[in-house]
């Protein structure tokens, strides 16, 4: 069993529900082998997530296991409006990089 620390940064060339969708994939296969997943930070077009009515792969996820993060600064630029209610928690970087410390590795989600 394995004990690996991962953080994953979705960063989407072009279809941000299909990074998102291999994002969720991947965190289940980690977590299944015993790695734990620090953090997920949803990045770029990616920011859309949190959005009201969005679909997205992430319902059932447990926010205690791993937080679901949105780039902030990317969802005002980009003039997205955060459901309230979401299970995505919109941050700046800095909470980002302060769990990016805490991971051994970092896999970015194209």
């Amino acid at each position: 069993m394995s004990d690996m620390k991962i953080a994953i940064q979705v960063h989407p060339n072009d279809n941000w529900e299909s990074s998102q969708f291999h994002a969720r994939k991947l965190c289940d296969s980690y977590l299944t082998a015993g790695d734990e997943v620090v953090a997920v930070f949803f990045y770029g077009s990616c920011s859309h997530i949190a959005e009201h009515n969005n679909s997205h792969d992430w319902h059932d996820w447990d926010t205690s296991t791993a937080p679901l993060l949105v780039c902030s600064t990317l969802t005002q630029q980009m003039n997205i409006n955060p459901d309230d209610h979401s299970i995505f928690t919109v941050t700046g970087m800095a909470r980002w990089m302060q769990l990016l410390e805490q991971a051994d590795q970092l896999v970015t989600v194209p």
